[in-house]
């Protein structure tokens, strides 16, 4: 109910967070069962597929697994060097530098686009592209940062903390990536899972909130809402507040030590 739009989405456009996803979760299933270095090499291949991928290493480095870091380590410079037999080392260099230059000159055209859901997005929707915007973005993206370190100290709290360290970190990479597509919130289906079994355990006004939050995700579609309908809700950033409200009772569940 709250996903299924952005599985046929990702479908529709031929796009690979969803075997992302899957190599994500494998990863930190891995690490659940101290399976550290096939939990390196699960989250280096997410850095394969999406670069943003490397949000989720600090869950393996947190660990101090003397291999798993190596392997961690080996792995993405493996990763840097694989187009040197193909181009050479010069031509890897600028093949590096020309997808960054590519990343940065299109994140400002794109931070009005409806479909980003990206903090930076939701500030340029409400305040304009400029100063201000850019750098309430970068402000609230360290905040999140800081709220996610918050939850990896608070580990102790329970048995079993890396489903939902994971669950957290995948739910954050659609809102701190500038380029945050819609259809990448996808790759919060454990944080989604967490919260509906865990929904009763959340007090009654986080409950509310996030039941709300997380329909208004799933049940806002194009075709129901109409083009001029759909374009004000998407223009107004209400996914990216829903995806913070989530956040929130995430935070709530590891603060109560439910998980």
């Amino acid at each position: 109910v709250v996903l299924a739009k952005f599985y046929a989405r990702e479908l529709d456009m031929g796009q690979v967070n969803l075997p992302f996803a899957v190599a994500a979760v494998a990863g930190f299933l891995a690490l659940k069962e101290r399976r550290e270095v096939l939990a390196a090499v699960l989250l280096v291949l997410t850095i394969a597929i999406k670069p943003y991928g490397a949000l989720l290493l600090p869950a393996l480095l947190i660990r101090r697994h003397q291999a798993a870091t190596v392997m961690a380590g080996v792995g993405v410079l493996l990763l840097l060097a694989l187009p040197v037999p193909l181009y050479g080392w010069s031509g890897t260099t600028d093949l590096h530098q020309t997808w960054w230059r590519t990343v940065t000159d299109t994140t400002a055209p794109n931070l009005l686009n409806p479909d980003n859901i990206s903090l930076a997005s939701m500030y340029a929707k409400w305040l304009g592209v400029g100063t201000v915007s850019a750098a309430l973005g970068t402000v609230s993206a360290a905040v999140l940062l800081g709220v996610a370190a918050l939850v990896f100290l608070k580990r102790g709290l329970v048995a079993s903390p890396e489903g939902l360290e994971g669950s957290l970190l995948l739910l954050l990479i659609p809102l701190l990536s500038p380029q945050g597509w819609d259809y990448v919130l996808l790759i919060a289906t454990p944080a989604i899972v967490y919260l509906a079994n865990y929904q009763d355990l959340l007090p009654a006004p986080w409950r509310a909130l996030t039941i709300v939050a997380a329909l208004t995700i799933g049940l806002s579609l194009f075709d129901i809402m109409g083009r001029a309908a759909y374009a004000a809700f998407m223009g107004a950033a209400v996914i990216s507040v829903c995806a913070l409200v989530m956040v929130g009772a995430l935070v709530t569940l590891r603060a109560r030590a439910v998980t």
